[in-house]
């Protein structure tokens, strides 16, 4: 007897067919830390489709995430190469970063303020706050 229907063909996928990437290159675009939308320009492909392979390929994930980290350590390398070379700004700023080191001043002391005598073409002048 025969089969009252017959069988279906098998579904085929549709839409376009994943997009392949280079992720070496993917890594070297994150490296110099291109934002998503960058990545995506220069794949040819949307932000979306990079923000989902993201989220669902490891490897991808694991490119970008590299590649950021390299670029923060080249960076970094520079920084303190800079300040070996005798850049103050940098010396400041890495300074700042990891010595606690600060710009403000403390002008107090047992919480109120110094008093210092300032001498202006030749005379002493005593200036505290409550003279002022």
């Amino acid at each position: 007897m025969a089969e009252r229907f017959p069988a279906l063909p098998k579904k085929s996928k549709v839409g376009r067919p994943k997009a392949e990437f280079d992720l070496s290159e993917v890594e070297k675009l994150a490296s110099y830390h291109c934002e998503d939308q960058e990545i995506a320009a220069f794949l040819g492909v949307s932000a979306k489709t990079i923000q989902r392979r993201k989220q669902d390929d490891p490897a991808f994930l694991s490119a970008i995430e590299k590649g950021r980290d390299k670029g923060k350590l080249s960076l970094r390398r520079w920084q303190f190469d800079a300040a070996k070379k005798g850049n103050i700004t940098m010396l400041i700023w890495l300074g700042k970063q990891y010595l606690g080191q600060a710009d403000k001043a403390d002008w107090t002391k047992d919480g109120k303020p110094f008093e210092f005598t300032i001498a202006i073409n030749g005379e002493d002048d005593h200036l505290d706050r409550e003279s002022d």
